[in-house]
């Protein structure tokens, strides 16, 4: 019950995106209770690199919902799909961190003053530092 009324309370937040390092977030952690506090459903565009990866620079400002919030899932999600799973520091930083900081930059590009505040999940304290560093860069 408390964490339930903490995500109540994050949910009223107009959060202009949340960068999850938590590979199981939609079965277990923040994305799955955001989920189920209710109405979430539709207000969430969920992103891994991988996917950053595969899309052109020019085709990503395209695709980015402005009435959804992007939910990046920076260390991948356990799915189905092979190439959306987690990866070790070394690989994650050699693969998958410049996805992250070209989709901080695009997203900068697109920052609506109504939604200012990033909400960073995370129990990786490298993976996160890593991308606040990025978007330190992005917005300066």
């Amino acid at each position: 019950k408390d964490v339930l009324d903490h995500i109540s309370v994050l949910r009223k937040v107009r959060w202009f995106a949340v960068f999850d390092t938590d590979p199981d977030s939609e079965v277990q952690g923040l994305y799955q209770l955001f989920q189920n506090a209710g109405g979430m459903q539709q207000l969430t565009e969920m992103w891994v690199p991988a996917n950053i990866l595969k899309t052109k620079s020019s085709e990503l400002t395209s695709k980015f919902d402005c009435n959804k919030m992007p939910w990046l899932f920076v260390n991948g999600r356990r799915d189905e799909c092979p190439e959306y799973q987690p990866k070790e520091y070394k690989e994650w930083k050699s693969k998958w961190v410049s996805a992250i900081g070209h989709f901080l930059k695009v997203l900068g590009e697109k920052l609506d003053q109504q939604k200012s505040s990033l909400l960073f999940g995370s129990a990786v304290r490298r993976k996160t530092e890593q991308i606040y560093h990025y978007f330190v860069a992005a917005a300066g």
